[in-house]
């Protein structure tokens, strides 16, 4: 293994760790418009797309309710 093999490999975690931490930082409000987009479809209230994005109108109690 030379010194590229073992760039390359660093290079690879660091990428793997940013994409996990963004999706654990988004998953919560996103997770929110899902849910508030689907009780509109529910209850005939006439969803829109951009209910699926609403949950970052509340991101941090968004994410509040995500974290462990």
């Amino acid at each position: 293994m030379g010194i590229l093999d073992k760039n390359k490999n660093l290079t690879t975690n660091s990428s793997n760790s940013l994409r996990g931490l963004v999706s654990f930082v988004l998953s919560g409000p996103i997770t929110l418009g899902v849910s508030c987009y689907f009780l509109k479809l529910i209850r005939n209230e006439g969803p829109l797309i951009e209910n699926l994005f609403g949950g970052f109108k509340f991101f941090i109690k968004a994410f509040v309710l995500i974290v462990p």
